[in-house]
């Protein structure tokens, strides 16, 4: 299944917290997109965040990839996470 995890800053992290987690948060998201639990990424551009396409069993275990990232585990992300299923598999046109 396909999840679209989009995320905000829960509050704006200092430069102490910024400093302390963006060095483990990097690694952190390479490892999920070379492990293929991240499909793709994108910067938000209408305010701070990530958006994830996750390939997960449920919905339940992309909130849980996404939120043992260490942004998520300092308590300075709020996931939203929306399930889909492609078009082309709901309209049948994928054999």
């Amino acid at each position: 299944m396909k999840v679209l995890c989009i995320s905000k800053w829960a509050k704006a992290p200092s430069p102490q917290e910024r400093d302390a987690i963006l060095p483990k948060e990097v690694p952190a998201t390479l490892e999920l997109y070379l492990d293929g639990v991240i499909e793709q990424m994108w910067f938000k551009l209408d305010a701070p965040g990530m958006v994830f396409l996750v390939n997960a069993e449920s919905v339940d275990a992309a909130k849980t990839h996404v939120h043992g990232l260490p942004t998520g585990q300092a308590g300075l992300r709020v996931p939203r996470n929306k399930a889909f299923q492609g078009a082309q598999r709901r309209a049948g046109l994928v054999g």
